[in-house]
Order: structure tokens, then sequence, then C-alpha cells
């Protein structure tokens, strides 16, 4: 069964998106691999998204799902540095708002699936077995990272437009970034538009 929940300061239309985005991906997962979990959606105006075994967890305010303005209109889906340049679930620069989202979005419901699949092999204390806590089993270990992977090629990746920027000038209302935060976004700091890597 999948549920719902929501904070009074989050955008309708943010948790009508997220609500949306994870619904479709939890049922793909579960009609994939034959199994049936509970699932409730929150969505929240803290400062970070995460996700687990009963629920998934989606960041109003969050860097994720806040603007990151490359250039007008395109935003940044960041990635831990351990799949970052993966070139399926890897990050996602130059994208649009429901892209974004839905790289979240698919982020988390891989980690609730991951977590339930977990517990239905290891049981309810899983998480306290280092069998299922490293390597394969990790976190963001192999087995997470195919799931996640289903969920960004099906619904993420193929509705993904990368626009090239040639435009040199930075865009209105820009100031300079700071060395260390331009080198974090991967980000020209006199400009503010993507360095070529």
């Amino acid at each position: 069964m999948i549920n719902t929940k929501t904070q009074k300061t989050v955008c309708p239309k943010m948790h009508k998106d997220v609500v949306w985005y994870a619904t479709l991906m939890a049922k793909h997962l579960m009609t994939l691999y034959g199994k049936e979990f509970d699932l409730l959606i929150k969505t929240h105006g803290q400062s970070r998204s995460w996700g687990g075994q009963d629920y998934i967890s989606i960041a109003n305010s969050h860097r994720e799902t806040a603007p990151h303005y490359i250039a007008k209109g395109h935003y940044w889906m960041n990635e831990y540095a351990r799949i970052r340049k993966d070139p399926v679930i890897g990050e996602i620069k130059h994208c649009d708002y429901k892209t974004q989202i839905r790289g979240v979005v698919a982020h988390e419901v891989a980690h609730w699936f991951h977590h339930n699949l977990m517990k239905e092999q290891g049981g309810i204390l899983w998480h306290r077995t280092s069998q299922y806590r490293s390597g394969y089993n990790a976190p963001h270990g192999k087995h997470w990272q195919e799931i996640y992977a289903i969920l960004r090629k099906e619904f993420v990746n193929e509705r993904t437009e990368i626009t090239q920027i040639s435009v040199a000038k930075p865009p209105q209302g820009f100031r300079k970034l700071r060395h260390k935060k331009a080198a974090r976004l991967g980000l020209d700091p006199k400009t503010g538009l993507p360095l070529n890597n």
C-alpha cells in the first residue's frame, strides 16, 4: 500500500510531482521483482532527502530540489562522489525541474526498495549484520546501484535533455562565486557557467 504525508511548508505542486513519480517507480519495481512492500511518501521543508525501509522523504528546501541555476531555467542533480561520473546513475547537469525531481525520487525509491529486499532476506535486524551492510549489499553498493539504474533508465535518463550553453557571459543578476564553492559546483567562478571537463 502506498500512502502520502506532507508538511504545510511544502509547495503543493512539488508534493504532487513527488507522489506521482514515487508511485510510478515503486509500482514498477514491485512488478519487476514480483514483490509487494508498503511505502509512505513524505515531503518536508527540511534540508535532506532520504529513503529507508518504510518510507521516502523528499526535501522541499534541500540543494537537490532547490534550483541550481547554472543558467536560467536549468537545474542540477548532484550525486555522491562514488557514483557521480557513472554514465547511467551519475549526476545530471543542465536538466529541467521535473528531471531533477525524478532523479532525487529515483535515488530515494531505490534506497526504500533495497532496504525492503534486505529486510526480506536478513530479517528485521538485517541492518545490524555486516553481511547486509557491506560489499554488494552496502547502502550505495552494487545491489542498490542496480536497482537505481533500473529507475534512472526507465524514468529519468531518457527524458533528460542536455543543453549546451554557448553564451560566454554570466546569467543576469549573477554575482561572482567564491572559488571553493565554484569548484564544488563545477562552475567557472567568474561567469557561473559549467566548466568543460
